[in-house]
């Protein structure tokens, strides 16, 4: 604001210079200091009013600065206060919304298949579309968290854990993209005159469990509640890999391409969820899956 203030003294207010000059070094001070997304904006937006509202007469005017730095105190304050304890708690919400849905999709494919219900297998495919959406509501939350954090006295302490989600949001965005094959493919065995085996209603909701424990455990983590989140993680590793064994039982002679293609995808969806969660290294986590689906060692 007082940068604002100076140019408009320097310039005069309303020319198109005084808002070139005014915009471009609010945004270079921003950046020097560390701003980034919703804040950099936000002081080019303020900076930029400051232009339009400035004074008919140009001088300068001080008490506007000074009000401005007041009540941005008092609100810094205030965001500390109330950010001082859960500082991620609309991060773990969306992570816990995101995996809630995900689990329901799958049960709903599920439940499609085993009713031989194509509206409600279409249904899922339009709602496994969507999905892509709550994946980009996480990486605003990764970024929105990143904010709340850059002045908190603890910052430190949560850090680390918003780099380990941030991390899991790529392989998140492969499991629904896992999903979505896997939906489509369901729509296609929905209209087939075999009926889905049992057995594959079983893995998927198997799988569900899988999403709803990993979310659980993302969740967790941000909490900064560790024991809870290794407890949650080891569920989801045990029902990833429960889901692939019970789908490995349904290759045969006779299994039709859809219901192949459901198979892989069960597969590719339990090892993009499990290097969310995991430590573990890609080679390992793809050794215990093909174990449990039953194919030989490479």
């Amino acid at each position: 604001m007082l940068v604002a203030d100076l140019v408009v003294q320097a310039l005069g207010p309303g020319s198109t210079w005084t808002v070139f000059t005014v915009i471009l070094l609010t945004v270079l001070l921003a950046v020097v200091f560390g701003a980034t997304g919703v804040t950099l904006v936000q002081a080019a937006v303020s900076a930029l009013y400051l232009v339009v509202v400035a004074p008919p007469d140009g001088s300068l005017v001080p008490f506007r600065f000074v009000d401005a730095l007041i009540g941005g105190v008092v609100a810094l304050a205030a965001s500390l206060l109330v950010d001082a304890r859960h500082p991620l708690a609309p991060l773990v919400a969306e992570v816990r919304r995101t995996f809630d849905e995900l689990a329901g999709l799958l049960c709903g494919i599920a439940d499609a298949l085993d009713d031989r219900d194509e509206p409600a297998a279409v249904a899922a495919l339009r709602q496994a579309r969507g999905m892509d959406a709550r994946v980009d509501g996480l990486r605003d939350g990764v970024l929105a968290a990143g904010e709340a954090l850059r002045l908190n006295v603890r910052r430190r302490q949560h850090i680390g854990r918003l780099r380990s989600v941030d991390e899991s949001i790529r392989q998140i965005d492969y499991v629904v993209r896992n999903v979505r094959v896997l939906a489509r493919a369901g729509v296609t065995l929905s209209r087939l005159n075999t009926p889905a085996p049992p057995e594959l209603g079983a893995a998927l909701r198997s799988l569900a469990e899988a999403v709803r424990q990993a979310g659980a455990a993302l969740a967790a983590d941000l909490d900064g509640q560790e024991e809870v989140a290794d407890r949650h993680a080891t569920r989801a590793d045990e029902s990833a890999l429960a889901a692939v064994h019970t789908a490995g039982q349904l290759f045969g002679a006779t299994q039709t391409l859809p219901l192949a293609m459901i198979i892989g995808q069960v597969r590719a969806t339990a090892i993009d969820l499990l290097r969310g969660v995991n430590p573990e290294d890609d080679a390992a986590i793809l050794a215990r899956v093909d174990d449990a689906l039953g194919l030989p060692p490479v």
